[in-house]
């Protein structure tokens, strides 16, 4: 067909010149001869609007032509507009008759189109093994988004071995091709040092290639690096380069970026402002960020009504955050009438999620029986899911419930696992725990100064029962040097919390202290603030020094036998002095005291509550 030929020669030129309009007069010519090659250059210049008005219905018409004649290009253009639905109802069986007379043909592009079908199981059986060949037949053949694709296959092990050595390399080829996917993919490699040496300049190197090809994911995680290590003005700057884009990851985190003051001043009003445009393009997370703004009245009028509307838009779109929180809403009765079993519902479907706030919601409700009947087996198995996400409290919470035996058998050990991680976490009721199971010794061999360590961190935090224990330590000087003034302040600390036991800790040791002791134990108390470290040294106060224990002589002298004990006497034979010394020696509550003059008699005492080890205990009688 010579005159076919030189008339897609002459579109051929044209279309190199970029003088469209010409090369489509051409092209049409040898076309409607029956060429191929200018059937499938004619659909080309529909599709991409080249020459002529974008026309997807005429690029697949002119596509078919040259397909039934056997142009591998037009089959693979053909297959990826039945995949996508373009000019032609989506149709995946049809995609993948066409890939596959591509693909047979060494066309790279249909045999790429081809594996991305049996990956994903559209048109044909489900097979990782087999989308995995194709892919190698044409990334061997140099077509970067398979060889993007074989990488992601090697670094998730799907239908090839895992092997992340093998995929950095197919990541690095395609990212040399220039394919923005691959330089993010080959960039998150460095990160986190899996297939090649770690390397955060690398990282940057390959996330800024990406981003200058307009990557508006590749922007928003150069801006993470830069702000994991407060380079704020960097990463700001990526930020906003995303967001000018409208993307709406971008938009809601220069949201959160105003609303906490990372990296600019804290502006409520502007946090406001960002969360509502990423919430207009249907960002979930900016809408449920929006309704957190409603909640709290942080630039904008508080309405707990606003924020139950955003919540449960969120909600009903399958959002896990939105829904536990219209549970929450549903819990607490804000916005709506307080309703339990609806509560129940959305944490439920936020828990099935995988959510672990809501998991920890519903092993609450079920071991306390709020909304549904207690049942401490589901409960433990909802506290369990989400201590396994390392959620702090649902770990506390299953470390409590191995200590009562509730749903799983009693084990003090295996609680104090689980509140360790929970305080590990920061987590301040954990961390009362664990001090409380040191003191004890349960679960661990007990340790004074591990209990100690575990109880200021609570009491650092704010946790009166944390501040009480650590106060009765200071009183008792048991693994610290004894300190009235710094046990003074410390119950003073937990009774301004509303601790039961630290008012009267507090009045028994005011009485040791002198009006000075007294006037800086309550000056350490007024002037400590939350999370920062409680005081260790008073002025008016000088711990005395443990002496060691004295050394047994060499040689002793043989002891005088003791003299016999006189009789309990049934009335008062005490010394009659000023000041008494005495010995007591008791059995629960009866006691017999000794004085020097030899006088014994019996006393009663009643017990008192041991702040400290949380029991109830006898104390010694006074002389």
């Amino acid at each position: 067909m010579p005159s076919a030929w030189a008339d897609f020669e002459k579109g051929a030129a044209a279309h190199e010149k970029q003088d469209y309009a010409a090369a489509v007069a051409e092209f049409q010519v040898s076309a409607e001869q029956g060429d191929a090659r200018s059937q499938y250059a004619l659909g080309v210049m529909y599709q991409n609007g080249q020459g002529v008005a974008r026309d997807a219905k005429s690029a697949f018409g002119w596509y078919r032509k040259a397909a039934d004649q056997g142009h591998s290009g037009a089959q693979s253009s053909l297959s990826r507009m039945y995949l996508l639905g373009n000019g032609v109802t989506l149709d995946h069986a049809q995609a993948a008759v066409w890939a596959r007379k591509s693909a047979e043909q060494g066309d790279a592009v249909g045999q790429n189109t081809l594996a991305v079908l049996y990956a994903q199981g559209q048109g044909v059986a489900k097979d990782a093994r087999e989308a995995a060949q194709w892919y190698r037949k044409s990334a061997d053949q140099g077509n970067s988004r398979a060889q993007n694709n074989l990488g992601l296959a090697y670094s998730n092990g799907q239908g090839v071995p895992k092997d992340d050595r093998e995929a950095a390399i197919w990541f690095r080829k395609a990212a040399d091709a220039g394919l923005d996917d691959a330089q993010v993919n080959l960039a998150g490699m460095y990160l986190q040092g899996t297939g090649v040496p770690q390397s955060r300049a690398q990282a940057i190197a390959w996330y800024r290639k990406a981003a200058e090809q307009e990557h508006y994911r590749a922007m928003m995680l150069l801006a993470e690096v830069h702000e994991r290590e407060k380079e704020y003005a960097e990463a700001m700057t990526w930020y906003r380069r995303a967001a000018a884009h409208n993307y709406p990851p971008a938009l809601n985190r220069l949201g959160e970026m105003h609303e906490y003051g990372h990296g600019v001043q804290q502006d409520y009003k502007a946090a406001v402002d960002w969360y509502r445009k990423a919430t207009e393009l249907g960002d979930m997370a900016a809408q449920f960020s929006l309704g957190r703004m409603y909640l709290n009245g942080n630039g904008v009028a508080q309405s707990d009504q606003e924020a139950v509307s955003l919540y449960r838009k969120g909600a009903v779109r399958g959002y896990a955050w939105a829904q536990n929180m219209l549970g929450v809403m549903y819990a607490d009765g804000r916005g709506v009438k307080q309703d339990m079993r609806q509560a129940i519902d959305w944490y439920r479907k936020a828990a099935d999620q995988g959510l672990s706030n809501a998991q920890d919601n519903l092993g609450d409700a079920y071991s306390n029986g709020t909304g549904v009947a207690r049942d401490d087996a589901e409960a433990v198995k909802w506290y369990r899911k989400a201590a396994e996400q390392n959620h702090a409290d649902a770990q506390n919470s299953l470390g409590f419930m191995f200590v009562q035996g509730r749903g799983v058998p009693q084990d003090a050990a295996e609680a104090v696992r689980w509140y360790r991680k929970a305080a590990e976490q920061g987590n301040a009721l954990a961390q009362f725990n664990v001090g409380v199971n040191y003191a004890n010794g349960k679960g661990v061999p007990q340790d004074v100064a591990e209990a100690i360590r575990w109880y200021r961190l609570a009491a650092e935090q704010g946790s009166s029962n944390a501040q009480n224990n650590l106060g009765v330590m200071y009183e008792e000087g048991s693994g610290v040097a004894a300190n009235p003034v710094i046990a003074y302040a410390l119950f003073n600390l937990a009774a301004a919390q509303g601790n039961d036991k630290a008012p009267n800790n507090r009045a028994r040791v005011a009485e040791q202290l002198s009006p000075k002791q007294l006037e800086e134990a309550q000056a350490l108390s007024s002037g400590w603030q939350v999370n920062t470290p409680l005081p260790t040294k008073t002025l008016t106060w000088k711990p005395t020094a443990i002496k060691p224990a004295a050394k047994t002589p060499a040689k002793t002298e043989p002891r005088a036998a003791a003299p016999a004990e006189q009789p309990i006497s049934t009335s008062d034979c005490r010394p009659k002095t000023s000041s008494l010394s005495c010995q007591s020696s008791c059995t629960n509550g009866s006691c017999v005291v000794a004085y020097a003059n030899g006088c014994r008699m019996r006393v009663q005492v009643s017990p008192k509550f041991n702040a400290f080890n949380n029991q109830w205990e006898y104390p010694s009688p006074s002389c």
